[in-house]
């Protein structure tokens, strides 16, 4: 008959392997390195990283920290950032700051979808509302003429004088085309930090107010300013450029060259808002391709471009800006 024999050694390496198991279990992980991670540690299935990080300042990647662009999954328009740095305990966070953020993050959308809806209710059409307080955005996409302009001032006092709003607000007309090309009803907290590109070209002009009841429209109409660095504003300054040639042509020594596009000045009037100041300048001789940046000009052809009528006038000769 055979026996079970013990082995002294086979039990030892058994009893071995089940503690460095059992002990195992409470190894500490390593902690996170990346905003994911650390996120979805601390808030399970509730946000997404759109961006890990937004932040292209030289010392700042040097020195490891970083912006990040988060959404709530479950409303993703619901957007903040939040600061981190990847060599910091936890990144540098802490949950009560994240949630700060999000608290903040979720009100302005509120008051975004609110504003929206009374702008709505006022008649105002293909536009798109953003809080970031205390700051109300108004984008409309349409064109800009003087009587557009005065019908939608006029629908957007009269709902920000029906309800208490934040008191800062930007207006900003856009090209029409550009309509639903990024967001939807509501402009996104992170569109302003990812499509600053976008947004200059579009934005046709503005009108930045502190929202006061007592103001009136007519009073408003005088402040809308435009944006030369837009596609539109390209195309003025063009318009004021074929215009500044055909009076230097009758005005200036020949033969000489009038640069249309480097080391061009502008500049919006301080009296008129829908007007620029262009300054080109011109050669005895268009410089070389690798040389423009470093010959000096004669001198400008200055002028106003009032963007409304098409004209460039006050047009002069001038030594320097």
């Amino acid at each position: 008959m055979m026996m079970n024999c013990f082995k002294p050694a086979s039990f030892f390496i058994f009893c071995s392997l089940a503690m460095f198991s059992f002990f195992g279990c409470f190894k500490k992980k390593p902690a996170p390195d990346n905003i994911e991670t650390w996120l979805e540690i601390q808030f399970p299935g509730q946000f997404e990283v759109l961006h890990s990080n937004l932040n292209f300042n030289v010392m700042d990647m040097y020195r490891g920290k970083k912006t990040a662009l988060v959404a709530e999954k479950s409303d993703p328009e619901v957007q903040f950032v939040l600061f981190w740095k990847k060599d910091s305990p936890d990144l540098g966070l802490t949950n009560e700051e994240v949630q700060t953020a999000f608290e903040t993050a979720k009100n302005d959308v509120a008051q975004a979808r609110d504003l929206f809806k009374l702008l709505k209710n006022k008649g105002l059409e293909n536009f798109s509302v953003g809080v970031i307080e205390p700051a109300a955005y108004i984008l409309i996409f349409t064109e800009p003429d003087a009587a557009t302009r005065g019908q939608v001032l006029t629908k957007i006092k009269s709902a920000l004088d029906a309800k208490n709003t934040p008191t800062s607000i930007w207006i900003e007309m856009m090209e029409p085309s550009a309509y639903g090309q990024k967001f939807g009803d509501i402009i996104p907290h992170g569109h302003w930090k990812t499509e600053t590109g976008w947004q200059e070209q579009e934005k046709i002009m503005s009108l930045n107010l502190e929202y006061r009841k007592e103001v009136s429209v007519a009073t408003l109409m005088a402040h809308w300013e435009v944006n030369p660095m837009s596609r539109r504003g390209a195309a003025d300054r063009e318009d004021a450029y074929r215009q500044a040639k055909i009076w230097a042509e009758k005005n200036l020594p020949q033969p000489f060259y009038l640069e249309p596009n480097q080391m061009v000045g502008f500049e919006t009037d301080e009296k008129d808002g829908l007007a620029v100041h262009y300054h080109f300048p011109y050669f005895d001789a268009q410089p070389n391709e690798n040389d423009s940046g470093l010959v000096e000009p004669k001198g400008y052809v200055s002028g106003l471009y009032h963007t409304e009528k098409k004209t460039f006038s006050a047009i002069k000769k001038q030594k320097d800006l």
